[in-house]
């Protein structure tokens, strides 16, 4: 039954509002009516009521009011159904907050890059201790040396007519100070022995460093130097390079890193080194050492990390690729914001 003493509109939404209200069905009125009561009057004759109405109370509603409005039950359930959640929109409501937890909890790797070139991790270069002519040379390239192992033997013939002349000298004075001693000059001859062993002395320095020309390689390694026999009867200056000795087992990651972020390696950090050579075979490895980088185009602020390999395969020396080394963890939404900060302003990480 409608309200009485209210024009029929507002009587039909108190009669229905009524009954919504005791069945404890939250609702709203929208429509013309609304904006009437709440801003521009408009002339209408119907009502939008808007209810949140389950299973149980729609068939109250419907048996309540049924007998003054036409209301159908089939209706009231299709609508109804209408407006439930498919199965794939709940699960889009279980996996999209989980999505947001994942994003904000699930820790990520903080990386930099940068691209790399290989050497030996030995490199030892043999000099002349002094100026000298190469007469002779004991390995040819690629041969394979120990620690100590002779390379080349040198000649300086300055100092071996210094040697002999010192050596002259010393056995003079001895022989001249046993003629003293047999003349019984005691005095004379402690003087001569005493000068004697001045040049003495002397002369044994000069052959200390007639030793050192015969030039040694102080560590284990690989001959690298083309030609060496080609060298013999050759002058060199006092430290100026012979040969050179490699040990090309092992390689040197050189890492070049002028990005942001590169301030954050440290040694002991993991690294993963991919060659152009062999794309499908990365390496997994540590920082051994972060130093600036060498002079050369792009070298202001640039960092060089190095990491050491095994060689075989398609590492040797001169390889070159690109290198991840991870300089810490953080969430996946973290790893995001450092992406996205280290290409549009790479120095907020440095």
């Amino acid at each position: 039954m409608v309200a009485e003493g209210l024009p029929e509109p507002l009587g039909v939404l108190a009669r229905v509002a009524a009954v919504l209200t005791r069945l404890d069905v939250p609702y709203f009125v929208a429509g013309s009516l609304a904006s009437s009561l709440h801003g521009e009057p408009r002339s209408t004759n119907h009502i939008d009521l808007v209810a949140d109405l389950d299973a149980r109370r729609a068939e109250a509603l419907v048996a309540d009011v049924g007998a003054d409005f036409y209301l159908d039950p089939a209706a009231v359930r299709e609508h109804r159904s209408a407006w439930r959640l498919s199965p794939r929109a709940k699960r889009a409501g279980i996996i999209a907050p989980a999505l947001v937890v994942l994003v904000v909890l699930l820790p990520w790797p903080l990386a930099v890059t940068g691209r790399f070139v290989t050497d030996p991790a030995l490199q030892v270069s043999l000099v002349a201790p002094s100026g000298g002519t190469v007469e002779q040379v004991y390995a040819t390239e690629g041969t394979r040396l120990v620690a100590g192992a002779p390379v080349a033997r040198l000649r300086d013939f300055a100092l071996e007519r210094e040697a002999a002349d010192l050596e002259r000298l010393a056995d003079s004075l001895e022989a001249r100070a046993a003629a003293a001693r047999a003349a019984g000059s005691a005095q004379a001859s402690r003087e001569l022995e005493t000068e004697r062993s001045v040049y003495a002395s002397g002369l044994a320095g000069v052959r200390d460093r007639l030793g050192t020309l015969l030039v040694r390689t102080p560590a284990a390694g690989r001959l690298a130097t083309p030609r060496l026999e080609e060298t013999v009867g050759r002058w060199y200056e006092p430290g100026a390079v012979i040969a050179r000795v490699v040990d090309d087992d092992s390689l040197d990651v050189r890492v070049r890193l002028d990005r942001a972020g590169s301030a954050l390696v440290r040694p002991g950090q993991a690294a993963r080194v991919i060659s152009y050579a062999d794309v499908g075979e990365p390496l997994r490895a540590v920082v051994t050492s972060v130093a600036t980088a060498a002079a050369g185009p792009g070298a202001s602020g640039a960092i060089e990390a190095r990491v050491h390999v095994r060689s075989g395969g398609g590492w040797r020396p001169g390889t070159t690729g690109e290198a991840r080394i991870t300089v810490g963890r953080g969430s996946v939404a973290r790893a995001l914001w450092w992406g996205i900060r280290k290409r549009l302003r790479s120095d907020l990480l440095l």
